[in-house]
C-alpha cells in the first residue's frame, strides 16, 4: 500500500511540498471531528453527621526497633565484569558480612575522600 492510499484510507490530506517529515506531521490535518466528552455528574455533598470517637494515643516507636536506618539512598543498576565480581563478593564477605552494597559504597566514599575537591571543581565548572 502506498503512502497516498494509506493517507486516503486514514482521511489525511497530503500536500505535495518539500517539507521535512516533522513539518509535514505538524501541518497535516485530519477530517475527523474532535470528540466531545460529557462532564461527569456531580454528586451532592452531604454534611458529615457521624460523630467520631476520640483517637486512642498512638504507640511511640522506639528508635532502636527494626532495621537501622542509614543515609537516604537510591537503588541503581551496576554492571561488573565477572572477574571483578568474584573479588567483590570475597571482599564483601570478609569485611562487610556479605553485604556487597556496603562494600561498594565504602569504595565510593574512599574515592570521594581522596578526590572530592577535584570532583567539586569539575562540578563548579559545569554549572
Amino acid at each position: 500500500m502506498t503512502k497516498e492510499e494509506l493517507a486516503k484510507k486514514k482521511g489525511i490530506q497530503i500536500k505535495e511540498t518539500t517539507q521535512t517529515a516533522a513539518e509535514a506531521l505538524i501541518t497535516t490535518t485530519t477530517n475527523q471531528e474532535p470528540e466531545v466528552k460529557a462532564e461527569p455528574k456531580k454528586t451532592e455533598e452531604k454534611p458529615n453527621t457521624k460523630v467520631t470517637p476520640p483517637k486512642a494515643p498512638t504507640k511511640i516507636k522506639t528508635p532502636n526497633a527494626g532495621r537501622p536506618k542509614g543515609k537516604p539512598s537510591t537503588k541503581i543498576s551496576l554492571n561488573v565484569p565477572d572477574e571483578y565480581l568474584e573479588i567483590v563478593n570475597i571482599a564483601a564477605g570478609v569485611n562487610y558480612k556479605g553485604n556487597t552494597s556496603s562494600y561498594i559504597v565504602s569504595l565510593i566514599e574512599k574515592d570521594i575522600e581522596a578526590n572530592g575537591t577535584i570532583y567539586q571543581q569539575i562540578k563548579d565548572l559545569t554549572t
